[in-house]
């Protein structure tokens, strides 16, 4: 049989403001996992593009001119694939935890949470310290269109 919520008889607030810390808490290390999903993936295909711009782009075995010429479109559009596939799972995260803190702050609230700090600290800490999560790969996504499109030169 299930269990359900009386929700005549709320929680306290201190038990809903553990529980919703620690679902941000969880949302948060997923969206830094993928962050370094992001750097390690783009390392290792920036370093593939890199050794294909240096190879000769007529080996002397004629079958690979085609497959690099190929490679050189294949390397460039699975990195933006990527970026853009990772991006996604960090907005989400990010909606995710922003739903959490209103989900709180709508809460009805008691005074067992008086002395608490912000469920996700300030705006201004909030936002910094997602800075990287944000940009990161738009500069990502920006540079393989960027490669892409001079490609198409």
């Amino acid at each position: 049989m299930s269990k359900s919520i009386d929700l005549s008889k709320p929680l306290p607030t201190a038990d809903f403001y553990q529980l919703i810390h620690e679902q941000i808490s969880n949302e948060d290390d997923s969206m830094s996992q993928r962050v370094n999903w992001l750097i390690l993936s783009q390392s290792f295909f920036f370093s593939g593009f890199a050794t294909l711009l240096t190879s000769p782009p007529d080996p002397e075995n004629g079958g690979y001119a085609e497959l690099h010429q190929l490679l050189l479109w294949i390397v460039p559009g699975i990195s933006l694939i990527t970026s853009i596939l990772i991006y996604v799972g960090i907005l989400v995260s990010l909606v995710y935890m922003a739903e959490l803190r209103n989900l709180f702050q709508t809460y009805p609230q008691d005074d067992t949470t008086e002395h608490y700090p912000p469920i996700q600290g300030t705006t201004l800490t909030r936002r910094l310290a997602q800075m990287p999560a944000i940009v990161l790969p738009l500069l990502f996504i920006s540079t393989w269109t960027v490669l892409l499109i001079q490609e198409v030169r």
